[in-house]
């Protein structure tokens, strides 16, 4: 979404909504984890965990996410279990990467624990080794939980089976060596204990084996590295007198790319992958600059929502646009929000916000919106405030001229969501000849209004020219848009490193005795909050 757009707009009164609903809240300790690895002969990596959850909430565990290797693992393979009763339908996730594993008629209580057992076959696990053509490479990390939900530290216990027919002397660690080494009837087990592991951390382990007790076909070769290859051989070909410029370019080129591509998709999510609750619901009952979050508005329109509330208040005043100056009513109202006097905390005594100060401002919000969401579902949320968007917009439009000023300064706030609303607000308003708008609507926005009366009659709504109107009030947002950073898309990056920080990189480094060629065969890799925490 272009953050610069005319359509960045005002937005004064709140809807009224129904009361939230309460929460439900997860909080959990995990005293033991363990894993069991089996590579398969086609490819195939069979993962069984052992999963000990204690419920310290007030609220049942009714639902676990698994964190999964990638998006391609076959539903059908999987089983759970919890306390040794089988559970029903196992799902894809709408939070993370995996599976969702509904605990119906299991739930885990206040102050008790439960023993859930999940197994599954997930395909092309087993890479070929890029040290050694003669072996293979497998690498996995195990699923973890949100550290607002998981407590304390658990008992971590990974085994990686061999295939049959590997011997003692043909097996492979990668990274730390194993805690111990066995024979469990006719294979060779890899035990890794880690007694006081983080739930909310993600640990990998790797091991290599002969590709020899592998099917034919079965082994995944990797052809990034040949891709690019083939891309420079082509390049210097082509630009043979060149080359010497050419190569380090060409090399560094593709990763640059993909990294400024992967960021600028990321900079416009500054929230964090979250989990949600089933049957939840939305969460209600939120602010419109709240719900401009929920929905990943972009920087200056929240900002713009907050200074249009704060104005409707009386607390603050529009100068100038361009430069925007703001100034502070001498008496500040007591009604106000936390982030609404923070917004005014930003103020210079020269009437300038203070970036610095607003780029704080706006990280606290972000943070305090998703503690909010906590044990609501996002995607309903989303969906909702959506729908009042739409409910406004029919409102207003179907409204008779000239009262169609007011309702729209009561909406304006809600009617801003719209990805159109600058050029559906400009077609509404050059329609209509007149309009009424309430008094605080010019305090800086430039337009001329009534004169008190000799005798002192009090100011009231004014009134202007639909087009007139429809001209002001898109070049003052223009202006505001332009005007209230520096530079938006600075600011909406230096904001989502700090609410949304990229996953730890997961790459194919070295190991001991071998090459690791799976660049993120592991669990949950994919997803910043793989695994569970509901």
């Amino acid at each position: 979404m272009v953050s610069r757009r005319v359509w960045l707009l005002a937005f004064l009164l709140l809807l009224a909504f129904a009361p939230a609903a309460e929460a439900v809240t997860y909080l959990f300790e995990v005293p033991s984890m363990t894993i069991d690895l089996r590579p398969q002969t086609d490819g195939g990596l069979h993962v069984r965990y052992d999963i000990v959850f204690k419920n310290l909430s007030s609220d049942p565990i009714d639902i676990v996410d698994i964190g999964t290797p990638d998006k391609n693992f076959a539903l059908g393979t999987f089983t759970a279990t919890l306390n040794g009763k089988p559970l029903g339908e196992v799902r894809p996730s709408s939070y993370v990467t995996g599976v969702e594993v509904p605990l119906t008629g299991h739930e885990i209580r206040t102050g008790k624990t439960g023993r859930l057992v999940v197994e599954f076959t997930h395909p092309k696990m087993v890479y070929a080794d890029s040290d050694d053509d003669a072996y293979t490479s497998v690498e996995f990390g195990n699923t973890y939980f949100g550290a607002e939900y998981a407590k304390s530290t658990m008992d971590l216990t990974v085994n990686w089976h061999f295939p049959d027919g590997v011997t003692g002397n043909e097996t492979k660690w990668h990274g730390d060596e194993p805690t111990s080494k066995k024979v469990s009837g006719d294979h060779i087990v890899f035990t890794y204990e880690k007694p006081a592991a983080s739930p909310s951390q993600m640990y990998k382990f790797g091991i290599g084996f002969p590709a020899r007790v592998m099917q034919p076909g079965a082994i995944v070769k990797v052809t990034l590295l040949d891709s690019c290859l083939g891309l420079l051989a082509a390049l210097v070909g082509a630009l043979a007198g060149l080359m010497a410029m050419i190569f380090p370019i060409a090399l560094f080129a593709v990763p640059i790319i993909l990294r400024l591509v992967l960021h600028r998709r990321r900079m416009k999510h500054y929230l964090p992958p979250a989990l949600g609750i089933e049957g939840a619901g939305p969460k209600r009952g939120l602010t419109a600059p709240e719900a401009a979050v929920v929905l990943e508005m972009p920087p200056d329109r929240v900002l713009m929502m907050i200074l249009f509330s704060l104005m409707k208040k009386g607390a603050v005043t529009v100068q100038s646009t361009k430069p925007l100056k703001l100034a502070k009513a001498d008496v500040i109202p007591d009604e106000l929000r936390p982030y609404e006097k923070d917004f005014i905390g930003t103020i210079r005594k020269d009437g300038t916000p203070a970036e610095g100060k607003l780029r704080d401002l706006f990280v606290d919000f972000i943070k305090a919106v998703n503690a909010k969401l906590k044990g609501f579902s996002r995607k309903e949320t989303k969906a909702f405030y959506q729908s009042v968007v739409a409910a406004a917009w029919k409102q207003v439009e179907g409204a008779a001229t000239p009262e169609v000023g007011n309702l729209f300064a009561d909406r304006a706030e809600w009617l801003a969501m719209d990805e159109d609303f600058g050029r559906k607000s400009d077609r509404m308003f050059r329609e209509r000849e007149v309009i009424f708008l309430p008094d605080w609507w010019h305090h800086g926005w430039g337009y001329s209004r009534p004169v008190a009366t000799a005798g002192g009659a009090a100011p009231g709504p004014f009134s202007l020219p639909g087009a007139d109107f429809a001209h002001q009030f898109t070049s003052s947002l223009s202006a505001f848009s332009s005007n209230i950073v520096e530079s938006i898309s600075s600011f909406t990056n230096s904001n989502t490193s700090k609410t949304n920080p990229p996953p730890v990189t997961t790459s194919s480094g070295g190991h001991s005795g071998g090459g690791c060629a799976c660049a993120c065969a592991c669990a949950g890799c994919a997803c910043a909050c793989a695994g569970g925490g509901r």
